[in-house]
């Protein structure tokens, strides 16, 4: 779709009621669509889109900005299907050694989006700690399957979608699995 045209402020209807009802109604659908993205009444066919700060191993902030370090001012999701560690947590490896799997995933996850827009499409309207769980496409990539191929996350319980991918990490024991 391509981006809405706007008349500049010289032109004809600028100062008239018809350019200022334009701009009142744009307004109101911005905001209608914020709150819908926002709300808990999100439908399934919800996408949101924008620039990716990551929170931890398996949450991202859709839209917001990265200040001193921190994500601010977007949309916190969680990814659909998997389960990371926190960005606190360390891992024990085969040798019983550990390392820290939260700061790895969060590298992982970084690695993945590099630092460019995402969509990511709210799955059937469910919500996990009052974030949306989304499915989110970075290039060509499902984020999530490529964070279990990795090994920096594992399948969660409710979800059967990564298995494959999680079988994989382990046999080349990856992330998670080494």
């Amino acid at each position: 779709m391509p981006a809405p045209r706007f008349r500049p402020v010289g032109s004809r209807t600028a100062g008239t009621l018809a350019g200022w009802v334009f701009r009142a109604a744009a307004l109101a659908a911005v905001l209608a669509g914020v709150l819908l993205v926002a709300g808990r009444d999100a439908r399934a066919d919800t996408v949101i889109s924008g620039f990716p700060c990551v929170v931890d191993g398996d949450t991202l902030q859709i839209g917001g900005r990265l200040v001193e370090g921190r994500c601010t001012g977007g949309i916190e999701v969680r990814l659909h299907g998997i389960l990371a560690p926190d960005a606190g947590d360390t891992c024990r490896d085969a040798r019983g050694e550990h390392w820290p799997c939260g700061v790895s995933a969060m590298e992982t996850l970084s690695g993945i989006i590099r630092r460019r827009d995402i969509d990511c499409y709210h799955v059937h309207g469910a919500f996990e700690a009052d974030m949306p769980l989304v499915t989110c496409i970075s290039g060509r990539f499902d984020v999530a399957a490529e964070m279990v191929l990795a090994g920096a996350a594992r399948v969660s319980a409710e979800s059967n979608r990564y298995r494959v991918e999680q079988a994989g990490a382990k046999r080349n024991r990856r992330g998670l699995w080494r």
